[in-house]
């Protein structure tokens, strides 16, 4: 079953169509989330958050970054069928996973 939520533009606003806000699936956009988020910074759950920034430019990152994806999204209720993680520069990173919970 897909979360849904009210989703976001591209530049992380609010989506607005017409005058209202949109609503529909959103599991990409919780897992942009907590890929982009770092630990800390929701405080009700200081640990979750892959803090993606911190592996820009970081050489040989790639494993270490893609078992972090996995251990956080996992703890998000998610099912990891596959993480791929590219040319870090670029954020070249993909991602299937399915909610369970």
């Amino acid at each position: 079953m897909q979360a849904q939520d009210f989703l976001l533009n591209e530049d992380g606003d609010l989506a607005i169509v017409n005058g209202d806000l949109v609503a529909g699936d959103s599991d990409n956009q919780h897992v942009w989330d907590i890929l982009i988020s770092h630990k800390g910074w929701y405080k009700e759950f200081p640990f979750v958050g892959v803090g993606l920034q911190s592996y820009l430019k970081s050489a040989g990152m790639q494993q270490e970054l893609k078992s972090e994806i996995q251990i956080q999204l996992q703890s998000d209720g998610y099912k990891v069928k596959e993480v791929t993680v590219g040319d870090l520069e670029k954020m070249e990173i993909e991602w299937d996973v399915t909610r369970i919970i």
